[in-house]
């Protein structure tokens, strides 16, 4: 992690994700979404990680020539 790049907060991931805050709280209990543990009620996200997460998760197009 650079010195610069600022780390996001639940309400930030939320509103990139258009999700509710809620529901980026539940993908942290289950430990679906990638976090950075501040202590043991705080965390915090880095950008480029959710980015990754997202498109991991990107459905490709079922392309089928002929």
């Amino acid at each position: 992690m650079s010195r610069t790049e600022k780390l996001l907060k639940i309400e930030d991931v939320a509103e990139c994700l258009q999700l509710s805050v809620g529901t980026v709280y539940h993908l942290i209990s289950q430990k679906r979404i990638p976090v950075v543990r501040i202590s043991s009620r705080c965390v915090r996200f880095r950008r480029e990680d959710i980015e990754k997460w997202v498109e991991e998760r990107a459905v490709k197009p079922d392309i089928k020539k002929g």
